[in-house]
């Protein structure tokens, strides 16, 4: 391999990964943590968020967990999880989460569940990372169910279609 094809696989996050992966994965977290470090933002991100990539498909996780860490340093959030994947609140964290996003206060919360208002407060720190948001305002959205996408009879996907007089609706 010739050093200008080093380079190029090192830059390009859509190449394969290669015969060693996790030391691949460490070099690129490394160079991401540096060119952060003498504020290279764009350049960091793109190595970050290559090698939490590979961390993540190798289940390395302390190593993925630090990647992130370094990609939040940049001003990026760790990705939201998959939408089939429902996220894993625990009974109690949802019921405060679902009261939240209807836009009650803690103190009413609290009064509703038998809490004390600070219980009721500690509670967003678990549930906010669990649900990939940062602010009280995006609950509401994070609780919502997935949309379920409109279908024909026949499964496939709906068009607009006129009416079968021909009248426009």
């Amino acid at each position: 391999m010739t050093s200008s094809g080093a380079v190029s696989t090192a830059r390009s996050p859509s190449r394969t990964i290669p015969r060693w992966p996790f030391d691949f994965a460490r070099v690129r977290l490394a160079y991401g943590e540096r060119l952060r470090r003498i504020r290279a933002t764009a350049d960091a991100r793109l190595q970050l968020a290559a090698a939490a990539d590979i961390f993540d498909q190798l289940g390395a996780r302390p190593w993925s967990d630090r990647a992130y860490s370094e990609l939040r340093a940049t001003g990026i959030s760790k990705p939201r999880r998959a939408l089939s994947e429902p996220p894993a609140l625990t009974p109690k964290e949802r019921e405060i989460a679902e009261l939240a996003s209807s836009g009650l206060t803690n103190k009413q919360i609290g009064e509703r569940l038998f809490l004390s208002h600070r219980t009721v407060g500690a509670h967003p720190y678990q549930i906010y990372p669990k649900l990939g948001i940062v602010s009280r305002a995006a609950l509401r959205d994070a609780l919502a169910p997935p949309p379920e996408h409109p279908h024909t009879e026949d499964g496939s996907p709906s068009a607009r279609r006129p009416p079968a007089d021909g009248k426009a609706c």
